[in-house]
């Protein structure tokens, strides 16, 4: 059996180690590095890793090909220079669930439609976009090309590259498994429809455990757990809260703004790849000076957000209201699972869709003041200006309103999960893995009135009951363990924890392929 393995930025080693476990059985094996961090901003420590591994120069391969051709383009490229036959050849023979402009608006590093990480160059020649779309483009057929691949695999679904990926596998007939968490406890689940909405497997397991009217133990138990704890519906969300109280302090704020201040420019003067030359800044990749303009227009956001006190209300109204808590945007769950990117619009549909005496309360997510992907405030006092609309503080917990809330809106967030849990009707305008549940519903203006009335859901536990069933209990921030020579080492016991993830991980794959993939004798 051949597999192709993709790997962004951490996923780097836990590639190469399932690569090794493959190849020492036997299969054939290649890994494919598809993000700019492992080209730009390294000195190759992740190919030094695959050959420590025992992979051959043939078995792996990263983007700086591409990079290298992509910076070679002069700023006033013309339109003659593109291959347009080519890219709409290659969107007739592969783009049958997205197009290529809607896979290219899955990357923030190429688009920043309706989002504001602005920390990449983006040319204003769009000349350039289109050159840089049939460079990847090229490249990743190549990659296809080296041999015939009987399963692709990867870890989530990290912006165009991955996207296309799937498209391209989809349109060839080659299973693409796709690993990421199903939003309770600790479970993930095998993917082999990208997570855009619930996986066959998930499905056929409900259909099971409903016809046997099995009583779903597991199931009673996590439901019970959870609204007795109060916890968010995954595990992961207590050390998102930490990273969040953390750093919606001032003060670390202004020391990571020193550190690139006075640090970083030696690592990105020295490191750092300068394809165009040292003080050129490099087409669609992260500039020094538009970071440190952007952590500092961010922190400034931030200090700004708690002087508008219509935006930092504690007090939830009296009577109904829908929750609309709003993503880290651009999220990649969010740019893959969607169509649209722009809450406002969803808010103002929604607004208009409820009966009169409704509300709707509006949280931000907190991530928005403490990271570089901030909105300008105006957007969200553009939002608070709709009739009905209301805005709660972000350090409010989540739980404490969907409890009080009559329904939840959102465009694929966990909240939605959380509120089906909770008996509680979901509106979602993006695709979701629990999206087979039946009082999560596809945002239609026209049947809002009559499903905010809807409570209690007839299939959530045999959902949660087959994520149970069929879920790998892994942990990510171990699997992804940098590879770095300035990495922490793992200790005994996490060393041993990993291999047994990693051969969980192993014998899924094996399994998927024996159960749904003929391979040749």
């Amino acid at each position: 059996m051949n597999i192709l393995f993709f790997a962004f930025e951490g996923e780097a080693r836990l590639m190469a180690e399932l690569a090794r476990l493959f190849k020492k059985n036997g299969h054939g094996v290649f890994v494919v590095s598809c993000d700019h961090f492992n080209v730009t901003h390294t000195r190759g420590e992740v190919f030094d890793y695959y050959r420590s591994t025992g992979l051959q120069e043939n078995e792996f391969a990263n983007m700086a090909d591409v990079f290298r051709k992509l910076n070679s383009l002069p700023p006033e490229l013309s339109r003659d220079l593109i291959d347009w036959n080519y890219l709409e050849d290659f969107e007739i023979k592969y783009c049958r669930r997205f197009t290529l402009l809607e896979l290219a608006a899955m990357d923030p590093l190429m688009s920043d439609v309706s989002h504001n990480r602005n920390i990449y160059y983006r040319p204003e020649n769009k000349n350039i976009f289109f050159k840089y779309l049939e460079l990847q483009c090229r490249w990743l057929e190549g990659i296809f090309s080296r041999r015939v691949f009987d399963v692709a695999f990867t870890i989530n679904f990290q912006y165009f590259i991955k996207a296309a990926a799937f498209t391209m596998a989809e349109a060839k007939g080659i299973p693409f498994l796709m690993v990421g968490t199903c939003r309770i406890s600790d479970l993930h689940l095998l993917f082999d429809n990208f997570s855009l909405g619930t996986p066959r497997a998930v499905a056929d397991e409900m259909e099971r455990l409903s016809e046997s009217n099995n009583p779903c133990r597991d199931a009673a138990e996590y439901i019970d757990w959870l609204k007795k704890e109060r916890q968010s519906a995954y595990t992961g969300f207590l050390d998102t809260m930490r990273i969040i109280k953390d750093r919606m302090s001032l003060t670390p704020r202004l020391m990571e703004l020193w550190c690139m201040i006075t640090r970083y420019p030696r690592h990105a003067i020295f490191i750092n790849k300068h394809y165009r030359g040292m003080f050129r800044r490099n087409y669609f990749l992260p500039n020094y000076f538009a970071t440190l303009f952007t952590m500092i227009a961010a922190l400034s956001r931030r200090i700004g957000y708690f002087r508008y006190r219509q935006l930092t209300r504690t007090d939830l109204p009296k009577g109904p209201f829908v929750y609309f808590p709003l993503h880290l945007i651009p999220e990649n769950s969010v740019l893959t699972l969607s169509k649209t990117f722009n809450e406002l619009e969803c808010l103002f549909q929604l607004s208009k869709s409820l009966p009169i005496n409704w509300k709707v309360v509006v949280k931000i997510n907190p991530y928005m003041l403490i990271d570089l992907d901030s909105h300008p405030n105006r957007y969200y006092l553009e939002m608070s200006r709709l009739p009905n609309v209301q805005f709660i503080s972000p350090l409010v917990p989540s739980f404490d309103i969907i409890e009080k809330a009559s329904a939840v809106a959102c465009i694929s967030g966990t909240a939605l999960l959380e509120a089906a849990i909770l008996d509680k009707p979901c509106f979602r305008w993006g695709r979701t893995e629990f999206e087979a549940i039946d009082t999560v519903f596809e945002f239609c203006s026209d049947k809002v009135r009559e499903r905010i009335g809807m409570s209690r859901s007839s299939n959530l536990k045999y959902y949660i009951q087959a994520c149970f069933n069929l879920g790998l209990h892994l942990d990510f921030r171990l699997l992804c363990h940098p590879v770095s020579p300035v990495s922490p080492r793992l200790s005994a016991e996490q060393a041993e924890e990993y291999q047994r993830q990693l051969t969980l991980l192993e014998e899924e794959i094996l399994h998927y392929c024996e159960a749904s993939i003929k391979l040749p004798v």
